[in-house]
């Protein structure tokens, strides 16, 4: 991925990626609005930093890339999740406890999820119809899987479609800026992404997606940053590693309920935001079943 800082003028700046394998440009708000653009706005809403960014996207086996999410670790230890929906509304969330609650109505979007500096919980924050930012799902824990090893979420979405399409160019600004400040600026925007390797995460099964599947995400932080065999199995449902099923399986999350649920085969992908200590494990699994809605949340 390719980066451009532009200073056009004395009071305004502007900041431009390069995706390679990615389609089309983006510009103006629908580029601040998107999974690419969202963590920014913060830095050039305050001038306060940002901290560390990495992007993560999505291949799907037929179709272009798509843009799951932006994973930012902050000045202050916590992580913000960015997910790349194209219409941000998830209006379902399910719990382990098999419950399901609403989280958002039809005029609100899903703005981030935060995972908190000590580990144990997370929320998800909701950007209403008037721009206001309110907490929707409250302080939900994250699951001790092994020693330094945590589920944090898992995202649901019908199809890839769900997800932004991951444009080949973004346009960030020009933001005015007074001129003593505008080099800072650019630092910062700099910093947030230096060093970030990018991913591009994948199915393990190369066949395109039926009509009646679903694609789930699940993410794992994985404290001690060692690739994990033991781990991949689990998530393979074998050798007796196992965890509960978290993916959406009881309406009215789904359309109709599954009479049994099977194996799966996933995909781990491992993904490092400099400043981190530690990786977070991102799994990518299709699952028989149609979604009630284009996206859910499930955790515990």
């Amino acid at each position: 991925m390719k980066l451009g800082l532009f200073l056009e003028e004395e009071d305004t700046v502007e900041f431009t990626f390069e995706h390679p394998g990615g389609t089309g440009s983006l510009s103006g708000v629908p580029a601040l609005s998107s999974a690419i653009g969202r963590p920014f706005r913060q830095l050039f809403d305050t001038g306060n930093p940002v901290g560390r960014i990495n992007y993560l996207f999505f291949q799907p086996p037929d179709g272009p890339r798509r843009t799951l999410g932006a994973l930012c670790y902050t000045p202050w230890k916590r992580v913000l999740f960015f997910p790349g929906l194209a219409t941000r509304r998830v209006p379902w969330y399910t719990g382990h406890d098999g419950k399901t609650q609403l989280t958002a109505k039809t005029d609100e979007s899903l703005d981030h999820i935060t995972l908190e500096a000590n580990f144990d919980t997370w929320h998800a924050t909701i950007l209403t119809a008037q721009a206001v930012k309110e907490t929707r799902i409250p302080k939900r824990h994250t699951r001790q899987i092994g020693k330094d090893l945590i589920f944090w979420f898992a995202l649901s979405v019908r199809n890839p479609s769900v997800l932004e399409t991951t444009p080949k160019t973004t346009t960030l600004g020009p933001f005015p800026v007074s001129s003593t400040y505008s080099q800072k600026l650019a630092a910062l925007l700099m910093e947030a992404r230096e060093d970030a390797v990018f991913r591009i995460l994948q199915l393990q099964e190369e066949q395109p997606i039926a009509n009646n599947q679903f694609i789930t995400f699940e993410f794992f932080i994985d404290r001690s940053s060692r690739i994990r065999l033991w781990l991949r199995r689990s998530l393979l449902r074998r050798y007796g590693h196992s965890t509960p099923v978290l993916y959406p399986i009881a309406v009215p999350a789904v359309r109709e309920s599954p009479k049994a649920v099977d194996l799966v085969l996933a995909k781990t992908h491992d993904v490092e935001i400099p400043g981190f200590r530690g990786c977070f494990t991102v799994t990518v699994y299709r699952t028989t079943g149609i979604l009630a809605e284009e996206a859910i949340l499930s955790g515990y």
